[in-house]
């Protein structure tokens, strides 16, 4: 990787054969990036296209078809209007839980597009090598919260919170880049930016921050912020990123002054911000660092896991440690500095939410800082041992090739599979119910002891969605709609009953056992 400060398009060309490389690395680029769009559909066709929904997919479902002002609403609650807009207008054109594989292929395709436009960045705006480009970019691809994205039908519209964030970053560039006479362009260019940042902010907020990956880079640029204009440019960055997302939250808040959306009790501020750094550092840090390899809730991960930390870690310290050694002291505080404040800010929506629950689908501008970083100290490395630089082709190509194998096993392993077994499940035991009578249901929920897979990471690998009392009820409902949708709804449905363990006998006329899913076959 050739980490260099000035744009690949103001190198000096030297005639004709100059010209003829040039054409050869764009048309190269260009096929990297296509490859990059379509490897998360290869990668995870088999996730994409099994019948399965996880929580709220069913839910959403539904209302989407009955109540579609309720998303709007419930999402708006949370301050993401957008999402909840996206989510309605996507979810109207699935009427069968077999549809909700398009919501996944669209979710797919758009990380295939983030990876690809990642790459083009980092080639022709950072002047990066096209193999580091698209190692780091491939990555994006494979990280956990990737496999969660491409898994979870709602999730579609994460990746479009990172591409409008990614795409503010690229047009304030350009608007900083402008000669000091386009004042005009300049303003307009800059208010797009903010728009994006706005927009991105209102369909996901930890999404939003994807735009630090690129300040990152250029954080790890050789002289980068040592530099007074570079520094310039650095409080220009974030400036955009910081004034907009104030503007987004204060536009929110009027929203629920107005009585426009009602307002999430979920919304509250941290007040234990040292606690919570130190969470953030055990917690989502940690899962960041461990770029592909799941944190097990009970630690059936380790020791692979705490290796995987430790390896990580190891190569951003011996980096930054080079870099002092290299280029002096001064660029190795930036290093460690830029480090420690572009991670917390990646996470900086959820560090000052009260909540404490650490979630993949919340890393993904975390893990892209930590895929930047850890892309430069490899760099630096090889500039002080001379064989992993002649190597780097070999280690990128394994790298990658380990973390696709486990990216495409965890998606289908640990949710595919497992979903649809709950959900084959619920609809094997829903055809106990009568539907042209009113009667007593009982359901026996399972618990995570019986869950069918050897590994659970919060909410979303290996987890279970009918542990709880609305989830079977929505998959019941969604499936009686489905087989006969000229019927009136089920009215059993409605005062439904739940439990983990079974009621007396003769209490219910119904009892929905889904304690079997160990025992179901895929």
């Amino acid at each position: 990787m050739e980490i260099v400060t000035e744009p690949l398009e103001e190198r000096p060309v030297a005639g004709s054969e100059n010209s003829a490389r040039r054409y050869g690395r764009g048309c190269l680029l260009f096929l990297t990036a296509i490859f990059l769009t379509v490897l998360p559909v290869g990668l995870y066709w088999n996730t994409i296209w099994t019948s399965f929904g996880l929580r709220d997919d069913y839910g959403v479902v539904r209302e989407a078809r009955e109540e579609p002002i309720q998303i709007v609403k419930f999402c708006g609650s949370h301050a993401r209007p957008v999402y909840g807009w996206l989510l309605e207008k996507s979810f109207k054109t699935i009427d069968h839980v077999r549809d909700l594989s398009w919501a996944r292929l669209v979710g797919s395709v758009l990380v295939g597009v983030l990876s690809a436009c990642t790459c083009v960045i980092l080639v022709q705006m950072f002047s990066w090598s096209l193999l580091t480009a698209a190692c780091v970019s491939a990555m994006l691809t494979l990280v956990p919260t990737a496999q969660v994205i491409v898994s979870w039908g709602i999730l579609w519209p994460y990746a479009v919170a990172a591409l409008l964030s990614m795409g503010a970053f690229v047009v304030a560039e350009m608007s900083f880049r402008l000669p000091a006479k386009s004042r005009l362009k300049q303003l307009g260019l800059y208010v797009l930016a903010n728009a994006m940042v706005i927009v991105s902010a209102w369909t996901y907020q930890s999404c939003s921050l994807f735009y630090l990956v690129f300040v990152a880079v250029c954080a790890v640029q050789r002289g980068g912020w040592m530099k007074q204009p570079s520094r310039l440019r650095l409080i220009q960055h974030l400036l955009v990123l910081g004034g907009a997302l104030l503007m987004a939250y204060v536009l929110i808040r009027v929203a629920f002054a107005m009585d426009l959306l009602p307002m999430s009790k979920r919304i509250a501020f941290e007040s234990d911000f040292p606690g919570k750094l130190v969470w953030f550092a055990e917690n989502s840090l940690s899962n960041a660092l461990a770029v592909f390899v799941l944190h097990d809730l009970q630690g059936r991960t380790d020791p692979w896991y705490h290796i995987a930390v430790a390896a990580t870690g190891l190569l951003l310290v011996t980096g930054g440690l080079l870099v002092g050694r290299r280029r002096g002291w001064r660029e190795a505080l930036v290093w460690f500095g830029a480090f420690a404040i572009l991670t917390i800010g990646a996470y900086a929506i959820n560090m000052v939410a009260s909540e404490r629950w650490s979630s993949y689908r919340t890393l993904y501008p975390l893990a892209g800082v930590v895929l930047i970083f850890a892309a430069a100290a490899t760099e630096v490395l090889g500039e002080a041992i001379p064989f992993l630089k002649r190597g780097r082709f070999g280690l990128g190509l394994t790298v990658i090739v380990v973390a696709a194998y486990m990216a495409r096993m965890q998606a289908y392993e640990l949710i595919a599979v497992p979903q649809s077994k709950e959900y084959r499940l619920v609809l094997q035991e829903s055809a106990k119910l009568d539907r042209s009578r009113d009667q007593r249901v009982y359901v026996i929920t399972p618990t995570p002891s019986i869950a069918p897979v050897k590994l659970m990471c919060t909410d979303e690998f290996g987890s279970l969605s009918t542990d709880s009392d609305w989830v079977p009820k929505e998959i019941m409902k969604l499936h009686f709609y489905e087989t006969k949708p000229e019927q009136p709804a089920c009215r059993s449905l409605d005062h439904m009953v739940s439990g983990e363990k079974p009621p007396p006998p003769g209490l219910y006329d119904v009892v929905v056992d889904l304690r079997g899913l160990r025992g179901m076959t895929k």
